[in-house]
């Protein structure tokens, strides 16, 4: 194979890219006859030019191409991702979302596109969500696995460059336009085949100095998903003793179970843990999702040596969201009979639990609207201008601003519940199969009457969600001779993140009103045609009697309860914007920004350099980068704790004269600095065979969260209360990376590589843990006021009478002391006063903690048989890291996420204008994060996942205009699951089901 050679100037860089097609013009013989015209697209096209790009590269790099205008290999650039060597990804709703690269997290991987860093609109992390983008509009992604000085920072695990059109750079006009009809089996309440539209126009004018590409995007898909999920899994020593819910047992844990004859093979080792769950819920949700794309490019050469190129991209995102659940709430006390079959240990899980009811415990269910909408627009502005021969200077500046914002009058997402306050008389829960089986037993002996049902609480949140990114970058390429180059720059990046919510919240989750005040609302239903693809579904005892309503006709059910005189809120609810619980509220009471400012400053020496006849490539670079960090935070002022029913308590935050709540600022700040050298070097001994060596050092900038300062409060429990805050003045992520790669290009399209690489990271975020009173913790913050109402006061008074749990407690204060200004018997509220001990917090401020070591081992082969048509791609990645969460130890433990081995197989066939391609994707089990519900640091890990997608079509027409395509994703139907310390701690079982399209494209 013959070796391209490329121009140095950044003018001319990039050009066999830029479409993902290959044409050749009519060849001639000397009589003017039209011999042959040849034209190549499709999938081999795409696969030899991808390996193209990773031969010619100076470090380890990876990418994917479009086969043709307008058709990259999948309709979702993370699915396309996801092929590489080393690449995972995230899923959301069965579609891609996010990648994870040699293990490091999407927040550690940087996106560009067109080589600008992109703004995210998650607000909390910096993962850039590639569903927001369709893969019509780019030509190709670029992966560099490697770090080179012009890069910008950011990317530890990789730099991932996404690619669109650029009209001169096309070889002619082109407009495409396509048509796609989408069937997601999944869904129930949605549309059985949903519209995509595309069209792109190419042109060129004035003797093909001005150039204009315009794409356009339309895409609709209707998604049902279906959850069971578990949250609340405490783990606890095999040696803790049962409680009631105030704990006044002494040492004994909640939540811990007895330790009797109905207890099968419950560990009583102090060195084992078995873990019980708070919560089982089933939820069915239906998502419907609409999304537009468009960009705009223009080009102008002016000479023969300037190019300015002026472009703007814009994308939005309509996701609504509505959901039905049935939850069963575990009361781990004396009210409850208790038996359970256990694994063995050493981290026992529960086979079955159950509980029995004398008095009857209640019964959620739940219903919900989401909707929000996300946006992305980006105006940027190139130019380049080859000075002379050997020096070009390029010039590029854009402004990027990324939104997520609420998108109903019901606020970014809301959920309101009924409930049968004691119609539940035993819950079993069985855990032996994927999917966990609920079974209820009601106090009738059958189903669950709707005369039952009373409203019961609500959730109302308003989430904002915005950065902006402005950058500027003065770059040039200085050639010396054949030999050596150079090319230099100054970069400098601001960006402003801002993330804010409020809650509206109804703490009346045992029920308000009468029996029969919204029968006529329910709906009979039934979960039994659930999860019928995941194992267990088909158990016989599981609970499958449903209600469903309205949601905004149980609104105004609840708005007519009130106006006749019944108690639907609870007097510490801060209202919404209508004035009542039920609606959002506009007034945000979390409001955290960020400003980050980057300078950076960097060289790369490029030598093309001889041993013996050997070629033999060596970079050298250099970046030097600062940044300086602020943040402001909106911290509210707290009034009281309430306890609001057993084991639920509220935090209120103080108001003025006006009703509006009284909040301040904060403000903290940070900044460090960075000597950022690279060496990449590779020779080729024999023809087509390369050996490659790489060291580089890089950065990871901390998540948002984690440098958002300002004071946040969480839940409150008897205990006292959560608090955290995030630290500006975190240092990023440090990497020393070496890699190493050996690769043989012995066809067209076809190669075999073997690569291991290295990190060492210093610097990973973990989190500091404090404890004690406001005072101690915050002083001057306006929380030293707060105090508990289950401790001192007239709780003490209540347990020095003989009352011994939390609900004892309660019944005493309100049976005794009904007329006191800190109780109200109607609304179930007790609240915090000078009398009551303070306010004990559990506080978590972000800090550098811990290192770690991550290597592994990459092999990939690309291979296609001749002019058969046939061929394959086969690759796998075996990732380790020297730091893995400790499943028997209950402290707080740092461990790396995202390590998992993973593999990809695909299958293909192209000729004679027929394509079709079989691909599967396997990912083993990891670590998915730290932390979740209400127990702390808890591990999660999803379980190893396979998928089979298929693509076929057929390209026809004279000129190869017309492609009609068919594709299958996840056709067999494969579901995901997610769990805690045992397998059989359930945090999630996912259904989604396969997605079919089928599409028409033409070119002209």
């Amino acid at each position: 194979m013959q070796k391209q050679s490329f121009q140095r100037t950044p003018l001319a860089a990039g050009v066999a890219l830029a479409l993902g097609a290959t044409v050749t013009t009519p060849a001639k013989a000397q009589d003017d006859e039209v011999i042959e015209e040849i034209v190549t697209i499709g999938i081999r096209s795409s696969l030899i030019q991808s390996a193209d790009v990773k031969r010619n590269a100076r470090g380890v790099t990876e990418a994917i191409t479009a086969e043709d205008i307008g058709k990259f290999p999948d309709t979702n650039l993370a699915e396309s991702l996801q092929r590489i060597t080393g690449v995972s990804i995230d899923r959301e709703r069965g579609e891609g979302q996010k990648v994870t690269v040699r293990g490091f997290g999407p927040q550690y991987n940087l996106v560009t596109l067109n080589g600008r860093q992109m703004p995210t609109h998650d607000g909390n992390t910096r993962s850039f969500d590639f569903a927001d983008l369709a893969a019509e509009a780019v030509s190709a992604v670029e992966v560099y696995k490697t770090s080179n000085a012009s890069l910008p920072t950011g990317g530890i695990g990789s730099t991932i460059n996404i690619k669109t059109t650029k009209p001169l750079e096309a070889s002619d006009r082109v407009l495409s336009f396509g048509l796609k009809a989408v069937n997601d089996t999944s869904t129930e309440d949605g549309d059985s085949w949903t519209p995509e539209v595309s069209g792109i126009y190419v042109d060129q004018f004035a003797d093909g100095t001005i150039g204009v590409a315009l794409t356009a995007i339309y895409q609709q898909r209707d998604t049902g998903v279906e959850n069971a999920n578990g949250r609340g899994w405490n783990p606890l020593a095999g040696d803790a003793q049962c409680c009631d819910w105030s704990g006044a047992t002494g040492p004994a844990v909640w939540s811990a179970i007895p330790n009797d004859a109905n207890q099968v093979n419950r560990t009583t080792s102090a060195d084992q843990l078995y873990s019980v769950n708070q919560q089982l819920q089933y939820r069915r949700e239906e998502f419907s999702r609409t999304r537009t794309n468009g960009q705009l490019t223009l080009q102008w050469d002016p000479t023969d040596t300037i190019r300015a190129t002026v472009d703007y991209t814009r994308a939005e995102q309509e996701l609504d969201r509505t959901f039905q659940d049935l939850s069963a709430w575990f009361l781990f006390s004396g009210n409850a009979g208790i038996n359970s079959e256990w694994t063995d240990g050493p981290v026992a899980g529960p086979l079955e639990y159950s509980e029995t009811y004398g008095a009857g415990a209640d019964m959620p269910m739940g219903a919900g609207i989401d909707s929000t909408k996300n946006s992305l627009s980006s105006a940027g502005f190139n130019v380049v201008w080859d000075v002379t021969d050997r020096l070009s200077l390029e010039v590029d500046y854009h402004d990027s601003n990324s939104k997520e914002e609420p998108n109903s009058d019901l606020g970014s997402a809301m959920s309101l519940a009924i409930t049968d306050p004691t119609g539940r008389a035993a819950v079993s829960a069985l855990y032996g199969s994927d999917l966990p089986i609920m079974d209820l037993t009601h106090q009738s002996g059958g189903d669950a009457p709707a005369d039952n049902f009373l409203i019961g609480g609500s959730v109302f949140t308003n989430n904002l969600n915005e950065m902006d990114v402005e950058q500027a970058k003065l770059a040039g390429s200085f050639i010396f001779n054949d030999i050596a180059s150079i090319d230099f720059g100054v970069q400098t990046t601001d960006v402003e993140n801002r993330t804010a919510s409020s809650t509206t919240q109804r703490d009346t989750w045992g029920g308000v009103g009468s029996p029969g005040d919204i029968t006529d609302l329910l709906s009979p239903a039934s979960m039994a045609g659930w999860f019928d693809e995941i194992d267990g579904a088909g158990n016989p005892r599981r609970w499958t009697q449903l209600y469903t309503w309205d949601t905004r006709a149980m609104i105004q059910r609840a708005r007519d309860l009130a106006a006749s005189g019944v108690t639907v809120s609870n007097p510490s609810t801060v209202p919404g914007d209508c004035g009542d619980g039920f609606c959002p509220n506009s007034s945000f009471t979390s409001d955290r920004r960020t400003q980050e400012e980057q300078l950076a400053v960097y060289a790369q020496l490029e030598l093309n350099l001889m041993w013996g006849d050997m070629p033999v490539n060596l970079d050298i670079g250099l970046r030097y980068e600062e940044t300086d960090v602020a943040s402001q935070a909106q911290v509210a002022t707290r009034e009281r704790v309430d306890w609001i029913t057993s084991n639920e308590f509220t935090a209120v935050t103080s108001t003025d004269a006006n009703g509006d709540p009284i909040r301040g600022f904060t403000s903290l700040t940070g900044d460090y600095d960075h000597v950022l050298p690279n060496v990449d070097f590779n020779i080729e001994p024999i023809e087509d065979f390369l050996i490659r060596a790489s060291f580089s050092q890089t950065i990871g900038r901390p998540n948002y969260d984690a440098i958002q300062g300002g004071l946040q409060l969480g839940e409150c429990r008897t205990a006292g209360c959560q608090a955290n805050s995030g630290d500006p003045a975190l240092l990023p992520l440090e990497s020393d990376n070496i890699d190493f790669s050996v690769e043989w290009y012995y066809g067209e399209g076809s190669y075999a590589a073997v690569g291991y690489f290295h990190k060492d990271t210093t610097n990973f975020v973990g989190n500091r843990f404090l404890s004690g009173t406001a005072a101690e913790l915050f002083p001057g913050q306006g929380l030293e006021v707060l105090t508990n109402p289950s401790r001192g006061g007239l709780a003490d008074i209540a347990r020095a009478n003989g009352a011994v749990t939390d609900d004892e407690v309660r019944t005493y204060i309100f049976t005794n002391f009904p007329n006191d200004p800190l109780v109200d018997v109607a609304g179930q509220i007790i609240s915090g006063g000078p009398d009551n001990d303070p306010v004990i917090y559990e506080y978590s401020i972000p800090a550098n903690t811990d290192d770690a070591t991550i290597d592994g081992w990459e092999l990939a082969w690309q291979h296609t048989f001749g002019d058969t048509g046939f061929g394959f791609i086969a690759n796998a990645t075996f990732v380790d890291g020297d730091v893995t969460f400790d499943n028997l130890s209950t402290a707080e433990q740092f461990a790396l996420t995202g390590l998992s081995d993973s593999a990809n197989f695909v299958g293909f066939y192209d000729n004679y204008g027929v394509e079709v391609r079989l691909a599967y994707n396997w990912r083993d089990d990891f670590l998915t994060g730290i932390g979740h519900d209400s127990f702390g640091a808890q591990p999660r890990y999803i379980e190893s996942y396979g998928q089979w997608d298929l693509n076929a079509s057929y390209t026809f027409g004279y000129d190869l205009q017309y492609n009609v395509f068919l594709e299958g994703i996840n056709i067999t139907d494969e579901t995901s699951r997610e769990h805690g310390r045992s397998p059989l701690d359930l945090l999630n079982a996912t259904q989604v089901g396969a997605r079919y399209a089928v599409g028409f494209r033409a070119k002209f």
